[in-house]
């Protein structure tokens, strides 16, 4: 099977705070070829961008967090990587207009995850060159 996301594609980092969420979620997209990293919290996920930005390559964060919601986090990631998508995990909102999102926010994947159609939109994600 051909990897999904190559070395100089970077990897993913997905931020939940529920840590069986965020294991279940690398488990899933590892053995579909994507190299995943995981925080979870807003914060810690601020800290890993700023270290291996030049890494990464998709931000998924879930929308509700204690310390710091997804848009939230959204903002600050927009300030220092501009051009890391961030793809918000809800099962609250339809679209990224319902949630005033930042400009780096790419769209919206329903929880619970569906791991083919999260797939499916993290290859449509990565194969795009740049934010709009």
């Amino acid at each position: 099977m051909t990897p999904a996301c190559s070395d100089q594609e970077g990897m993913i980092l997905i931020v939940d705070d529920e840590p069986l969420m965020t294991d279940l979620f690398v488990k899933a997209m590892t053995k579909r070829g994507f190299r995943v990293i995981a925080a979870h919290d807003g914060p810690t996920a601020i800290e890993i961008v700023r270290l291996r930005n030049m890494d990464l390559s998709l931000v998924i964060t879930d929308m509700t967090m204690p310390a710091m919601d997804g848009v939230t986090l959204s903002r600050e990631l927009e300030k220092i990587a501009p051009n890391l998508p961030v793809l918000i995990a809800t099962g609250l909102y339809a679209d990224v207009e319902q949630l005033q999102a930042p400009p780096n926010v790419v769209g919206i994947v329903s929880k619970p995850y569906r791991a083919s159609e999260l797939t499916d939109t993290i290859r449509t994600i990565l194969s795009v060159e740049e934010l709009p």
